[in-house]
């Protein structure tokens, strides 16, 4: 009886070895395809949507999505966007930015993969400002000694868009 056990034992541990055998190949070959599917994607720059229903966005308003420095803005034109404080520009110079991720309006929407091409957000450096007074509290229960408090304000940029391209 001990040695049908072990003969079984064998057997389902070789059955397990080759149904996994199985799965990896099985796994590979989609993967494979998966892979070729996101070549030919990478092929095309941008992908355009037209909308049935607007879901009451206005006729003729225009947003977008830009990267600046790591950090993503959702802007429309003439809007005020408070970003990252930016040493080097000066107040009512002019940007460009031309990591454009996507442009989307009451009828259409395109999506770049990764960016748009030739697209552009432009702005005006409005001020250099700080932040309100972020306070931090720290305290260490049962210890008299033991409170903190710290606080800072952060420099920030304020920018006007002016244009989507």
């Amino acid at each position: 009886a001990m040695a049908a056990v072990r003969l079984f034992q064998r057997r389902t541990a070789a059955s397990v070895r080759s149904s996994l055998a199985r799965r990896i190949s099985y796994a590979n070959k989609s993967f494979l395809k998966d892979e070729a599917k996101l070549k030919a994607d990478q092929a095309t720059t941008s992908v355009a949507f037209e909308h049935p229903n607007p879901h009451g966005v206005q006729e003729g308003v225009q947003f977008a999505i830009f990267d600046d420095r790591g950090s993503q803005y959702k802007v429309v034109e003439d809007d005020a966007v408070m970003v990252d404080y930016m040493k080097t520009v000066d107040v009512g110079s002019e940007l460009v930015f031309d990591k454009v991720m996507l442009i989307g309006s009451a009828n259409e929407t395109i999506i770049g993969k990764p960016l748009i091409p030739e697209a552009k957000v432009k702005a005006v450096v409005e001020e250099h400002v700080q932040t309100r007074k972020i306070r931090v509290f720290k305290k260490r229960r049962r210890k008299a000694s033991s409170k903190n408090t710290k606080g800072h304000r952060s420099w920030v940029t304020i920018l006007r868009i002016t244009d989507i391209v």
